[in-house]
């Protein structure tokens, strides 16, 4: 090696020639295998839609070195209809450009500077009717698992992932808590959530439900796995629930509303109920007090009642 560098040959020159004759597919597969166990699992599922949909049969032929700011900005323009996703899509690139500075490949970001897309934020929250309907829906269906998922949807305010995910390990029936694993929020953060008398009620059910779906390996009865919700058919925990709640609207008879919208609700039931957004935040699992502000206008209207409660004794002498 010494005696080629003395010749002229650069080592360095070479490694940057292999870099330049990377495609942007190419190395969006490399940064997706790279962040597997450091990025949530739906995160991941959502990137790999993104190279197979958006990036692989356009933009990701170019190599890494030759794409420039406007290739991006025509990528993220064409998804303006959807602003949230045409701005998840720009979020993976710009992480996935990073990713090749920091290792040597390209020196500049193409991804700097184009502008988010302003996004909506969804103000859907049930009515206590729609609770009903939905509860009604819930108790006539025979899927036992996906029951259960919705419902501590409903009682806990967790995120769907947070659900599916959890473990039996996660959850102290003694002190009613359920601490939630830094791998399973999406602040990256341990989270520990008390429980309510009916989250526990179906935790237990659910518990007692496991003899019934233990397996027989080799002669051998042994637990079929650690997850909540673990599928004994396909051997897998519960992956979505996307066409049981699509059913479950339709039996309900309601309309535009999604999963997530469920976590919105027990916020909005919190507030309307006097609890402060810290203890709100806290029970949604929320790091930042920022987040739970989104809920600020249902807590003041309920300090809004206490005030004209208050007006009417004085004024009305009651």
């Amino acid at each position: 090696m010494k005696g080629e560098i003395a010749k002229g040959f650069d080592p360095l020159e070479e490694r940057i020639t292999d870099y330049n004759a990377y495609t942007l597919n190419e190395l969006v597969v490399e940064y997706i295998a790279k962040m597997k166990g450091k990025l949530r699992d739906n995160t991941i599922k959502m990137y790999k839609i993104f190279a197979n949909t958006h990036i692989n049969n356009g933009v990701g032929k170019y190599k890494i070195n030759s794409i420039r700011k406007r290739e991006i900005e025509i990528l993220h323009h064409n998804l303006c209809e959807t602003p949230s996703l045409a701005n998840r899509l720009l979020i993976m690139l710009s992480s996935v450009f990073n990713y090749a500075i920091n290792h040597g490949m390209i020196t500049q970001n193409p991804c700097l500077g184009i502008k988010k897309y302003a996004e909506e934020k969804r103000e859907r929250y049930l009515a206590k009717s729609e609770i009903e309907g939905i509860l009604t829906a819930l108790n006539s269906s025979t899927y036992f698992l996906e029951v259960c998922a919705i419902k501590l949807l409903l009682l806990t305010g967790s995120r769907k992932s947070e659900i599916l995910q959890a473990k039996w390990e996660q959850f102290n029936f003694d002190e009613r808590i359920w601490l939630k694993p830094s791998t399973s929020t999406k602040q990256k953060k341990v989270s520990l959530i008390p429980l309510n008398t009916f989250a526990i009620e179906i935790l237990l059910e659910m518990k007692a439900n496991i003899g019934k779906e233990k397996e027989c390996v080799n002669g051998e009865i042994i637990s079929t796995s650690q997850h909540l919700f673990w599928n004994t058919k396909t051997k897998k925990p519960l992956g979505d629930i996307k066409r049981f709640w699509s059913t479950l609207c339709k039996t309900a008879g309601i309309e535009n509303l999604h999963m997530h919208d469920l976590r919105h609700t027990f916020a909005s039931i919190l507030a309307n109920n006097g609890i402060d957004l810290h203890q709100t935040g806290k029970l949604l699992g929320h790091s930042n007090s920022r987040t739970t502000e989104r809920y600020s206008h249902l807590h003041n209207q309920t300090l809004r009642n206490a005030s004209e409660l208050v007006g009417g004794v004085v004024m009305g002498g009651k």
